[in-house]
């Protein structure tokens, strides 16, 4: 062999090796991700009639994995127990997060991927019967509240949750399925979550005529993608972070959300 065959030889093999670098850089250095999530909370995670995870939350994030090339794998769990092994890195990550400060001690914050609305669906005609001004007005009123364990409201939520003024108005659980149903049976005056839940929900039900939605703002934030700082490392976060970048400006993502924006709602960022 001569010395311009070795020379290129040599050319070709580094070549090589830089792409094969790349490429291995590129991918994330954990093997697989345990995505943890809660169930019966379609359309935005639930188990479809195959018994295949699904939903719009869940759509996005395995789109984001599939574009990252890495392995995920999910464990269906209350929503609370989800934040739990989060923290202690039993569980990766979840989707669906809101900014909690004490989240932010134990989870790395994705970007935003998405907005949601926090309100309340009442009795159909009991609008007016709640005429709040401020969340707090539930005492003056003796409204009774049903919402999700652990889920986040807002501040002005949180500390009417932490006041024992408050406590006997407040039912919170991890049974989402039946929240509505306690309206309608008059367990409870009003249901609180994330408008697309509670609309495809009321549809699913059949009880669109029977509920409104209450014009009062609970809470509306964006939401993200947190993983474990106990399991995931920064810079598989920061990779990651690239991607949901990159999936948010899809034909892809549009699709999953776009029909679910109420207007007003702000757009996340694309930057």
């Amino acid at each position: 062999m001569n010395d311009s065959c070795f020379s290129f030889g040599w050319l070709v093999l580094t070549i090589v090796g830089i792409v094969a670098s790349l490429s291995v850089s590129a991918n994330c250095k954990k093997k697989e991700f345990i995505m943890g999530w809660s169930d019966d909370y379609e359309p935005l995670m639930y188990y479809d009639v195959n018994e295949e995870v699904t939903g719009l939350d869940i759509k996005f994030v395995k789109e984001v994995f599939r574009l990252a090339k890495c392995r995920l794998i999910f464990k269906a769990l209350p929503w609370n127990r989800v934040l739990y092994e989060i923290k202690h890195g039993s569980v990766d990550l979840t989707a669906a997060s809101s900014w909690v400060e004490e989240r932010s001690q134990y989870a790395y914050y994705s970007e935003e991927y998405r907005w949601e609305q926090m309100r309340i669906v009442v009795r159909k005609g009991e609008v007016v019967r709640w005429p709040l001004q401020k969340l707090s007005d539930i005492a003056n009123f003796d409204m009774h509240l049903t919402g999700l364990l652990g889920a986040w409201y807002g501040t002005e939520f949180d500390q009417i949750e932490k006041n024992t003024k408050y406590k006997y108005l407040l039912t919170l659980d991890a049974e989402t399925d039946k929240h509505l149903n306690r309206l309608v049976n008059r367990r409870t005056d009003g249901v609180i979550n994330d408008v697309i839940f509670l609309k495809h929900q009321v549809e699913k039900m059949g009880i669109t005529d029977s509920v409104d939605i209450h014009p009062y703002n609970v809470h509306d934030n964006p939401l993200f993608i947190i993983f474990s700082r106990a399991s995931v490392s920064e810079s598989d976060v920061k990779y990651l972070n690239k991607v949901i970048q990159q999936a948010k400006q899809t034909d892809f993502y549009h699709a999953l959300y776009d029909r679910y924006t109420a207007p007003g709602t702000p757009k996340v960022s694309q930057e």
